[in-house]
C-alpha cells in the first residue's frame, strides 16, 4: 500500500508491505510519520556599494569667542524664602502608662488541653443494637403475610 504524499511533509515508509489475512486475524496498524521538509530559502542578490563622497573643506576657521559675563539678577525675580511658623506645642504632654493594662479572662490555668472523646460510648453503642434489632424484627412480619 502507498503512503499518502503530503506537500512540505516526507512520510518515514513510503510503502506499505501487504498482508494475507482471512477471518481469524487480528486488527493490523501502521503508522506514518511525517517529517516537515525544510524550505530552501532563495538567495538575495547584493547591491553594488555605493562610493563615498568626499567630504567638504571648512570655508573658514574662526576663533572662539569668549563667553560672555551673566549680569545680576534682579531682586524682584528672586522669590524670598517664607519663614515657617513654628508648631504648636500642646497644653499638656501625654504621659505614656507605666504597665499595659491586661485583662484577666478566667482564673483557670491554661496548661491542660479539653478532654473529648473520653466518655464511655457502650450506652450509646447498646442503643443503636437495640434499634437495629428492632427494624430487623418489624421488618420479618412483613414478609410473613
Amino acid at each position: 500500500m502507498v503512503t499518502p504524499k503530503l506537500a512540505g511533509f516526507t512520510p518515514d515508509h513510503a510503502v506499505i508491505d501487504g498482508q494475507t489475512v482471512n477471518y481469524t486475524s487480528a486488527n493490523l496498524d501502521y503508522v506514518v510519520k511525517y517529517t516537515a521538509q525544510q524550505q530552501p530559502t532563495e538567495p538575495t542578490q547584493p547591491t553594488e556599494p555605493t562610493t563615498p563622497s568626499q567630504p567638504t573643506e571648512p570655508s573658514t576657521l574662526t576663533a572662539p569667542t569668549s563667553p560672555s559675563t551673566p549680569s545680576e539678577p534682579s531682586t524682584s525675580e528672586t522669590p524670598l524664602p517664607v519663614n515657617p511658623t513654628t508648631p504648636a506645642t500642646p497644653a499638656e504632654p501625654a504621659v505614656p502608662s507605666p504597665k499595659p493594662v491586661v485583662p484577666e479572662a478566667t482564673n483557670r490555668p491554661n496548661n491542660k488541653l479539653p478532654q473529648t472523646g473520653n466518655q464511655d460510648t457502650s450506652a450509646v453503642a447498646g442503643l443503636g443494637l437495640l434499634a437495629g434489632m428492632l427494624s430487623l424484627f418489624g421488618l420479618g412480619k412483613r414478609k410473613r403475610q
